[in-house]
């Protein structure tokens, strides 16, 4: 199922399917494909910082705390317009 491979990061997210997922949630192709660059740059990082991409594999004690580079500065301006208040 692709929406499965999407959300389990097995698949990437390309301009087709950010387009398609705009269409269909209404949120811009742009906010899928920054998601999609973020989550590779993250990816990248682990395995520079950690020595593989997913540094959460082991138990959660071991869970090493997110650097504060890679803590969202604000949600982007698509999602906050979704967040009740």
């Amino acid at each position: 199922d692709a929406v499965n491979e999407l959300i389990c990061g097995d698949r990437p997210i390309t301009p087709e399917t950010a387009a398609a997922l705009d269409n269909f949630l209404g949120l811009s192709a742009l906010f899928w494909l920054r998601l999609e660059a973020r989550y590779r740059l993250t990816l990248a990082n682990n395995l520079e910082v950690y020595g593989h991409a997913n540094p959460f594999d082991g138990p959660e004690s071991e869970w090493p705390e997110l650097p504060p580079e890679l803590q969202p500065e604000e949600l982007e301006p698509e999602i906050q317009a979704t967040v009740p208040e």
